[in-house]
């Protein structure tokens, strides 16, 4: 069995480590405050602040300890970056979700994608027909975003923009949906969002830039887990 650190090193932060993760508390209550007002969230950041372990530790925590308190507890999160095949990692990703307890095998997965490239509102209907359980609230987790625009460069503009599509669709149900989409994104990639007319609009309003983190909160982080753990890290 591996042994359990206080400090992730240079990977992000995982779901089961948000006892161990400090200092962003304010940015969490902040998030989840523009995720009930929007539904969509666009989390920007230079590359290394911190974004995936923001919102894989952070707010995942927070929207399912209930702090999202229109929406309630009950989340179904389909966690995925883009890749070189978006619509097929949006399938594997909404059927292996943790919620679900299982894992999808090949033949289920390439049988949603194909659902999926049908036409933008694919995914509304696929969650309409009975794919989420009633009261269960479905977060859409696009980490990485920018691979998107590596795609449509090299691979397919056309599988690129569908995906999009397939996002922005989702957005444009009523206020009442149970859907939620988050993406993280390096701040460096915002313009080429100029590029996507079907998400161009609703980035600019559903924004969150990640502050740089004061002295302050900084010793949080460096302090609490070494506690957790019994030890203690003393200031310079």
């Amino acid at each position: 069995m591996a042994v359990r650190l206080p400090y992730p090193g240079l990977r992000p932060f995982r779901r089961e480590e948000s006892d161990l993760f400090f200092g962003r508390e304010g940015c969490t209550n902040d998030m989840v405050d523009r995720l009930a007002a929007t539904r969509f969230l666009a989390v920007l950041g230079a590359s290394g602040s911190g974004k995936s372990s923001l919102v894989m530790t952070g707010l995942l925590d927070a929207l399912v300890i209930g702090l999202h308190a229109r929406a309630g507890s009950r989340w179904r999160i389909a966690y995925m970056r883009p890749g070189s095949r978006p619509t097929e990692n949006l399938a594997r990703a909404l059927l292996n979700s943790e919620e679900t307890g299982k894992q999808a095998n090949d033949l289920d997965i390439e049988l949603l994608a194909s659902y999926l490239q049908r036409g933008p509102r694919s995914l509304v209907e696929w969650c309409i027909a009975g794919n989420l359980a009633p009261g269960t609230n479905l977060l859409v987790l696009v980490d990485q975003f920018e691979e998107l625009f590596r795609v449509a460069r090299e691979a397919s503009c056309e599988e690129s923009q569908l995906f999009v599509d397939l996002i922005a669709t989702l957005l444009k149900a009523d206020s009442a949906s149970p859907v939620r989409v988050i993406r993280t994104i390096r701040s460096k990639f915002l313009g080429e969002c100029a590029g996507l007319p079907s998400l161009a609009g609703v980035v600019i309003t559903a924004q969150y830039l990640l502050p740089r983190m004061e002295t302050t909160s900084l010793l949080r982080p460096m302090r609490r887990p070494a506690e957790i753990y019994g030890s203690d890290v003393s200031s310079p």
